[in-house]
């Protein structure tokens, strides 16, 4: 096992706490997760073999679900905020 900064390993899920610190960064990260996903779908077009296209793809799939997952905690959070005000 190997360990990284911020107590990320090479064992386990250690994505999550990578991904939540960068969504927890983002000001508007449904956006940019939306771009990314628009950019990887825009280069498996271009992309010949057949599992490179397949490996673009399911990365765009990905990055549409990190924008779904922005999207539910910009929502959380500024329903939060109209409650306090």
């Amino acid at each position: 096992m190997r360990t990284f900064g911020h107590g990320l390993t090479t064992s386990g899920n250690w994505l999550t706490p990578v991904v939540a610190h960068i969504l927890g960064t983002m000001a508007h990260a449904s956006q940019h997760w939306r771009q990314r996903a628009q950019q990887a779908r825009m280069r498996a077009d271009h992309v010949r073999g057949p599992s490179a296209k397949v490996a673009m793809m399911s990365l765009a799939v990905s990055y549409e679900m990190l924008a779904v997952r922005a999207e539910q905690r910009e929502l959380a959070e500024k329903l939060a905020r109209r409650k306090d005000d």
